[in-house]
């Protein structure tokens, strides 16, 4: 079962995600596997160096996160389909960062961009994506306090927080269900909540 976490940066999905693989490792006997996008693989590793630099420009971006996630997909994925995956982002974050910023003069790499994105996903299907919602300020605090090199204004997370909201609202035939998480919540709080929703869906793993 594949478990995705999503929002903007400082949100407290990478904590969250990671948070909640170490419990779900050290207190049950799922097998349980966590991922991110940028991956750790050669790709990956790749849009990490370049993606803050802005060397890269959105039809780029795409086109350097979408071969990451078919190569983690095909590799990594797919063959783990009997585990439980918790994913830090997703093809989401291709909408809400590239896609969805594009505007109206730029129709035809917007249906370009989707066509390779949805191409990445066409065997790849979310059982839940948590959402955690968050205040633009309390992002913008965040990451500035945490990462103040890559901190950007507030208008920016406000934004990002708005493709969100509107993604969601859409419902992706590739997300089986959607759970919104209030981002400004204590964490140990949050996680309770999440281990018991995904330990709901999963098992039949151990059976």
């Amino acid at each position: 079962m594949i478990f995705a976490f999503e929002g903007v940066d400082g949100s407290g999905k990478t904590t969250l995600s990671r948070l909640l693989y170490e419990k779900i490792l050290g207190e049950t006997d799922y097998d349980v596997l966590w991922l991110s996008e940028p991956t750790p693989f050669p790709i990956g590793g790749t849009v990490r160096q370049l993606v803050n630099t802005q060397e890269l420009n959105t039809f780029e971006q795409t086109l350097l996160f979408t071969a990451d996630r078919e190569y983690m997909i095909r590799n990594y994925i797919l063959p783990n389909k009997d585990k439980i995956i918790i994913l830090d982002r997703s093809f989401v974050s291709s909408y809400v960062y590239q896609i969805m910023n594009l505007d109206d003069t730029q129709t035809q790499l917007k249906n370009i961009l989707i066509t390779l994105t949805e191409y990445s996903i066409r065997n790849f299907y979310v059982d839940i994506l948590f959402y955690l919602d968050c205040e633009p300020k309390v992002a913008w605090e965040r990451v500035k306090n945490k990462e103040p090199e890559n901190v950007k204004s507030i208008d920016y997370y406000t934004q990002m927080r708005k493709n969100y909201l509107e993604f969601l609202r859409n419902k992706h035939p590739h997300i089986k269900d959607i759970y919104i998480l209030n981002g400004a919540r204590e964490v140990s709080q949050t996680l309770l909540l999440v281990k018991n929703r995904i330990l709901e869906q999963a098992t039949f793993l151990l059976s």
